[in-house]
């Protein structure tokens, strides 16, 4: 069965509508969610960035690394060169040897990681920032 020329051209047109009229609708979902996504994610960044200087103040303010154990049973955490930088042998407090020795271990290792972790959380929000820039809309 052939459909007359004048249907065929009709159900063209209304498709074509019907395609705008979508397109319109997913737009606008889409302004909607850019600009709520814009407010949460500017009020995320100014915490994380203001998060991230003070951990880096902390790293340029601190002894530099890196710092190291003499082997994996000491409590205490030594710079390049020997200084102490901290020993976690607490004397007369009741905590298991084991724990200190996690704790030193934790602190020698945070000199090279916390560094590390910053710079890859900027390299990851340059990549979301460039990823999603062409999701900016005009709130007109």
């Amino acid at each position: 069965m052939t459909m007359p020329k004048n249907a065929v051209d009709m159900s063209v047109e209304a498709f074509k509508v019907r395609v705008v009229e979508l397109a319109r609708s997913v737009l606008a979902g889409w302004q909607l969610r850019c600009r709520a996504c814009r407010a949460v994610d500017t009020a995320r960044d100014d915490v994380l960035a203001r998060y991230l200087l003070q951990l880096e103040r902390l790293c340029h303010a601190a002894t530099p690394g890196p710092w190291t154990l003499e082997d994996e049973t000491d409590c205490r955490v030594f710079a390049p060169g020997g200084e102490l930088i901290c020993d976690c042998d607490i004397v007369g407090v009741d905590v298991p040897v084991r724990f200190m020795q996690v704790d030193a271990a934790f602190i020698a290792a945070a000199r090279r990681a916390v560094p590390a972790l910053i710079a890859e959380v900027r390299a990851l929000q340059a990549q979301l920032d460039h990823a999603t820039r062409g999701c900016e809309v005009d709130d007109d």
